[in-house]
């Protein structure tokens, strides 16, 4: 139990790591491209490190099973949380400029 304990704790730190880089890394980035494409190299880091956070929120969740009820049981669902949160406002923002193209066009 131990073992799974420290796992779960190890997960969590990398998921943290890759969360606070997919923020700090594009910010602290230099903007390439031309015109309309110019920052999209941004974009594109932080999907990235955010598709790295989000497979370790799904290893988190396949550890969480086999941990007792309790403090880390309830800190590993954090994490997919946060990424079915994102998922979800990216899937929004698709449908509604879907919805306002049949609207208005």
């Amino acid at each position: 139990m131990a073992r799974l304990r420290l796992t779960a704790w190890a997960l969590l730190i990398l998921w943290a790591a890759a969360y606070a880089a997919s923020i700090v890394i594009p910010a602290l980035t230099e903007r390439t491209g031309d015109g309309f494409t110019r920052g999209l190299n941004r974009v594109s880091l932080f999907f990235g490190w955010q598709l790295g956070a989000g497979l370790l929120a799904l290893a988190l969740l396949a550890v969480r099973t086999q941990l007792a009820p309790g403090g880390l049981r309830k800190l590993t669902l954090i994490p997919a949380i946060l990424a079915g949160a994102l998922f979800g406002m990216i899937l929004a923002a698709i449908l509604w400029g879907m919805v306002q193209r049949w609207i208005y066009f």
